[in-house]
């Protein structure tokens, strides 16, 4: 919630400080024009150096406001995750009885996963143990409801150390193609496997994807045939984060 007021207060910020740069803008043109005009000169010539300078600065501005607007990550249906990269996430409200473990990641070649390390909420459930609480967007090998192990750092900061149990839930997650039937629409991605009893959250940057949260219960023959399926006509792409043993099982 403080991550997206945060988000909602620069935009707006950004925009007034826009409104009043294009007004400078129009202000300095229409004065050029005119003096132009007047003394049949060039509207470049007329300009002192200092308004060439405010003139420049107006643009660079508008640049920034520009730029700033578009990169602000988006987060849909995500609450309890964070991932420590180039865009970081909103920051999360405190959660009461809750850690935040993190977990390293490691890059392959390409430069995947793009973040360094990825903070997930636990449950304390013994001295250095903690059973997790969400889905994770990067990590591998694990998911919501397995109990780990995690250490301390000179920092106060919990690290990742082991998986003691496992809570038999299958992580997957699925990047939308844009030039696919559904487009970059996360929430599609969603809706389709909200029948099968499947929940999820999505993220728009540093990736568009969807970090699906497969349950036990779940029909996971079913969940398995649709990801196939999607990725067979061209709606989306997937990787498995997570899985058990009778996922692997399967055909």
């Amino acid at each position: 919630m403080a991550g997206s007021v945060l988000y909602i207060t620069r935009r707006v910020a950004g925009t007034l400080v826009l409104g009043m740069l294009l007004r400078e803008w129009i202000d300095f043109t229409t004065f050029a024009l005119s003096e132009a005009a007047a003394d049949a000169e060039s509207p470049f010539l007329v300009l002192s150096f200092a308004q060439w300078g405010a003139f420049v600065l107006a643009i660079i501005g508008v640049v920034i406001v520009l730029r700033r607007g578009s990169h602000e990550p988006e987060i849909l249906s995500c609450r309890w995750s964070d991932v420590t990269c180039a865009a970081a996430l909103p920051d999360d409200d405190p959660v009461d009885d809750m850690v935040k473990v993190r977990f390293a990641l490691d890059k392959d070649e390409s430069g995947w996963p793009p973040a360094e390390s990825e903070g997930l909420w636990a449950q304390p459930v013994a001295a250095g143990r903690f059973r997790l609480d969400n889905t994770p967007w990067f990590v591998r090998g694990v998911a919501a409801d397995d109990v780990i192990e995690a250490e301390s750092d000179n920092a106060g900061v919990w690290w990742f150390a082991r998986v003691l149990e496992r809570g038999g839930r299958v992580v997957v997650r699925v990047i939308p193609r844009r030039d696919g039937p559904l487009g970059p629409d996360r929430q599609k991605v969603l809706d389709a496997f909200a029948s099968l009893g499947v929940s999820g959250e999505g993220m728009a940057a540093p990736v568009n994807m969807v970090a699906l949260d497969i349950g036990p219960d779940a029909p996971v023959g079913a969940v398995k045939r649709l990801l196939e399926q999607g990725e067979a006509d061209g709606r989306w792409h997937y990787e498995e984060g997570c899985v058990t043993d009778e996922w692997l099982r399967l055909a």
